[in-house]
């Protein structure tokens, strides 16, 4: 894939699913001379691997969530998600997509519904203030 990239065929490599641990050995690797763009991974308000997404911070690897809404049940019931959205007259869905664009994790949703499309993006006119940030945060339960 360096190649590629060397060649102008593409312009970024990715990777998926990859922990800390390989990354750290990717990065070791002499042979490795371009650092990946992207790694994507499962990551919402149930599933914040911190070590994860402070490594990628640091080496300027861009964090992609798929699955930010969780299993699109238990967690956007959760009372302090829908508690916080409703502060902002949003829905729990709105406020963990806010949440992950605050962290400047990028995310990946999907649904068929053009309502819920449409929904999905409407979470750029308001913040979240930082003690929020960290409550969401917080609500971290390691589910996959």
């Amino acid at each position: 894939l360096q190649e590629c990239v060397k060649k102008g065929l593409v312009r970024d490599i990715g990777v998926s699913n990859f922990t800390v641990s390989h990354l750290s050995k990717l990065l070791a690797n002499p042979e490795v001379t371009i650092v990946p763009a992207v790694n994507q991974v499962e990551f919402n308000p149930y599933l914040v691997d911190s070590p994860l997404y402070d490594f990628c911070k640091e080496k300027g690897i861009l964090l992609q969530a798929f699955g930010p809404l969780g299993n699109g049940k238990e967690m956007l019931e959760d009372p302090v998600l829908k508690e916080i959205a409703a502060k902002h007259n949003k829905t729990p869905a709105q406020l963990a997509l806010r949440w992950a664009w605050q962290l400047g994790v990028a995310t990946v949703t999907k649904t068929e519904k053009p309502a819920r499309m449409k929904e999905n993006l409407d979470y750029f006119d308001f913040t979240v203030a930082e003690d929020d940030i960290q409550r969401i945060s917080g609500l971290n339960k390691d589910l996959e």
